[in-house]
């Protein structure tokens, strides 16, 4: 660029946020690279949630047609516990989302529309990060429903 301020927008840019609060003895450069810093984390933003899958999965020993056919009801927690993901091997699924041991692995394996879900007018809860329980380590991502999931919404994988 040639001019003092294209220079240290190049500055600027190559340097990083270290400079940014030096930007205002260039006047607009400054807010311009601002701006710039802004749209980028937008867009990384925008790729993050079109990234994120529009599946839930839930892992279970309990049989899968049988669920399909009449929906996901709560447990005796209330509560109907999904995970974004839907790769894990059943003893992988008991020790990231800290399983209880005493039922065995889950080698079962069910697919969960998300998009069916809000069809129906259903939110869904934020992810969290699963906990220590029954003596597994956890640490996995989790996604509790506080209600039961339709069986429309339901898809058997294994």
């Amino acid at each position: 660029m040639g001019s003092v301020v294209g220079e240290g927008l190049i500055t600027l840019l190559a340097a990083g946020v270290k400079y940014a609060d030096n930007a205002g003895r260039l006047g607009k450069t400054g807010a311009f690279i601002q701006k710039l810093r802004k749209i980028k984390n937008l867009k990384r933003l925008r790729k993050l949630k079109a990234s994120k899958s529009a599946k839930l999965y839930h892992y279970t020993g309990a049989n899968p047609n049988k669920i399909a056919a009449e929906g996901l009801i709560p447990g005796g927690s209330g509560k109907v516990f999904t995970t974004p993901s839907g790769k894990l091997s059943p003893l992988q699924a008991q020790l990231d989302l800290a399983l209880p041991p005493n039922r065995g692995l889950p080698n079962h394996l069910l697919e969960i529309d998300i998009p069916t879900l809000q069809g129906m007018g259903m939110k869904v809860p934020q992810e969290g990060p699963v906990g220590r329980m029954f003596n597994m380590p956890g640490g996995g991502t989790e996604i509790v429903f506080p209600h039961a999931i339709p069986a429309e919404a339901i898809k058997v994988v294994r």
